[in-house]
C-alpha cells in the first residue's frame, strides 16, 4: 500500500503539537543551573522548531506561542553567552513574521528588548541605547509608565548609560526602576532586587561603596530565599560583593569571593563564558593589588585572548582589559611594554567610548604615569594635562581626581623645565678628561 500524501492541514496538526510540547519543554528560567542544563538538552529541539515553523506561512492559531518559544530561544542565547546568535536570528523572525507581528505588541516589543540586550552585550552600546528609548516609550504609551515591562526598558536604559560612562543618567534610569517595582511588587520581589543591584553597581563607581555594598547584600539575601545557591542571580550578587570589598579595601575577602565566583560560574556556564572570564579578570585586578603582578599578568592575557576572539577587539570588556594588563606591567615595572599595551588600545578606547568615558580617562592617566617613568616628560606632560582638561570639565575643578591630575601635570612641568636646564648647563660647562 503506498502512503497517503501528507495534507497541509495534518501538518499545520503536527507543527502545532510539536510546537506546544517544546514549548511546555522549554518554559523555564534559565538563571537555575538545572534547567540551563535542561535547555542544553533542548536546544536543538527548539532551533528545529523555530526554523520548520519560519519555512511556511504565519500560522495565526500557534504565532504567538512561537514567538514566545523564539523569546525564551533568546533568553537561553542570552545567558550562554551567544549574543551574535540572537542577533542573526531576530532579523530573520521579523522578515517572516512581518505582515502580522506588527499587531502583536507585546511580542513585537520582547523581542526587540532581547535585540537591545543582545546589542548591549555585544558591546554595541548606542545601538542598544537607541533601542530601549524606542521600547520605554512604545511601552509607556502602549502600557504605562509603571507596568513592569516599561520599567525593564527602563531597566535596559540605566545599564546601557552605565556603561557608556553616563554615571548621572544611570542613576537616575536605576533609581525610577527601584522606586516604581518597589511600590508595584514589593520592596524583596526578585525583579525588584535587579534593580536594587544595579543602583548598588550605579553608586560602587563614584564612590559610594558601603551603599552599594548593603544593597548587593539585600539582593543576595533575596535571591537566595527566591532562588537557592546555585543560580546565576545570586551568583552575580556574589561577585558583585566581591568588587565592593576590592573598593573597600578588604582583598582577602574579595580574593575569596571572586575565586568562589569564578568557580560556580565555570562550572554552570563552562570555562570560556563571557561571564567567567569576567570572574577571572576581577580575580586577577584583586591578586595584583596584593601584589601577586605575575599571576595578574598571566591571567590579563588569558582574559585578552578569550575576549578578542568571543566578542571582538573594540568590546568594552575587551578595552577594558588592556588598561588592566598594562597596570600589571607597570606594577612589575615593564614600563616600556605597558606603554605599548595601553598606547594601542587608546585609539580604539576613543573611538568606541568616547574621549570623556571612564575608562578612556583612566588609560589616559596610565600613560602619562608610564611616560614620566619612561623619562618622556614632555610628551607625558602633553597627555596628563589633556586628562587634566577633560576631567576638569566633566568633574568639576575641586574633583579628587581633576586635582590629582593637576598636580601631576604641576609635577611633570617641574621635570619638563628640569631637563631643558640639564641639556642648557651641559653644552656651558665643559667636561674634564680623566
Amino acid at each position: 500500500m503506498r502512503p497517503e500524501p501528507q495534507t497541509v492541514e495534518r501538518r499545520l496538526m503536527h507543527d502545532r503539537f510539536v510546537l506546544r510540547t517544546i514549548s511546555i519543554e522549554f518554559d523555564m528560567h534559565f538563571s537555575k543551573a538545572r534547567n540551563l542544563q535542561h535547555g542544553r538538552n533542548l536546544q536543538i529541539d527548539v532551533a528545529t522548531v523555530l526554523e520548520t515553523a519560519m519555512q511556511y506561512p504565519v500560522d495565526h492559531p500557534t504565532f504567538e506561542e512561537t514567538v514566545k518559544l523564539a523569546t525564551r530561544y533568546c533568553m537561553y542565547l542570552l545567558t550562554t553567552g551567544r549574543y551574535s546568535c540572537v542577533l542573526d536570528m531576530l532579523p530573520k523572525i521579523r522578515i517572516w513574521s512581518k505582515a502580522v507581528l506588527p499587531t502583536y505588541f507585546e511580542a513585537e516589543t520582547a523581542l526587540a528588548g532581547k535585540e537591545a540586550v543582545a546589542h548591549a552585550l555585544q558591546g554595541n552600546l548606542n545601538t542598544a541605547l537607541q533601542m530601549f528609548r524606542k521600547l520605554r516609550r512604545s511601552r509607556a504609551k502602549v502600557l504605562g509608565r509603571s507596568d513592569i515591562s516599561t520599567l525593564h526598558s527602563i531597566n535596559g536604559l540605566g545599564l546601557v548609560h552605565q556603561a557608556m560612562g553616563n554615571d548621572r543618567e544611570a542613576l537616575h534610569y536605576h533609581r525610577t526602576a527601584l522606586r516604581f517595582k518597589s511600590k508595584k511588587l514589593g520592596c524583596d520581589d526578585p525583579d525588584t532586587l535587579v534593580s536594587a543591584n544595579n543602583l548598588g553597581i550605579a553608586l560602587l563607581y563614584q564612590g559610594s561603596h558601603d551603599t552599594a555594598s548593603n544593597l548587593f547584600h539585600r539582593s543576595l539575601t533575596g535571591w537566595l530565599q527566591a532562588y537557592g545557591g546555585d543560580d546565576l542571580f545570586v551568583i552575580a550578587a556574589r561577585s558583585n560583593i566581591g568588587i565592593a570589598l576590592h573598593f573597600q579595601g578588604k582583598l582577602d575577602e574579595a580574593e575569596h569571593s571572586h575565586r568562589y565566583v569564578y568557580r560556580k560560574r565555570q562550572r554552570i556556564l563552562g570555562p570560556h563564558h563571557h561571564e567567567t572570564i569576567k570572574s577571572k579578570a576581577n580575580l586577577a585586578i584583586t591578586l595584583n593589588e596584593q601584589g601577586c603582578h605575575t599571576e595578574a599578568e598571566a591571567i590579563y592575557r588569558e582574559a585578552l585572548d578569550i575576549f578578542r576572539e568571543r566578542l571582538g577587539e573594540s568590546h568594552p570588556d575587551t578595552l577594558k582589559t588592556h588598561t588592566n594588563l598594562a597596570t600589571a606591567l607597570h606594577d612589575q615595572r615593564k614600563f616600556n611594554e605597558a606603554e605599548s599595551v595601553i598606547a594601542s588600545a587608546l585609539p580604539l578606547v576613543r573611538k568606541e567610548l568616547g574621549d570623556t568615558h571612564r575608562e578612556t580617562l583612566e588609560a589616559l592617566e596610565l600613560r602619562a604615569i608610564l611616560l614620566h617613568h619612561m623619562g618622556k616628560f614632555l610628551k607625558a606632560h602633553d597627555v596628563a594635562t589633556e586628562l587634566y582638561q577633560a576631567r576638569e570639565k566633566k568633574l568639576g575643578h575641586y574633583h579628587d581626581d581633576t586635582q590629582r591630575s593637576l598636580q601631576h601635570v604641576r609635577a611633570l612641568a617641574e621635570d619638563v623645565e628640569e631637563a631643558h636646564a640639564t641639556r642648557r648647563f651641559s653644552f656651558v660647562i665643559p667636561i674634564p678628561v680623566c
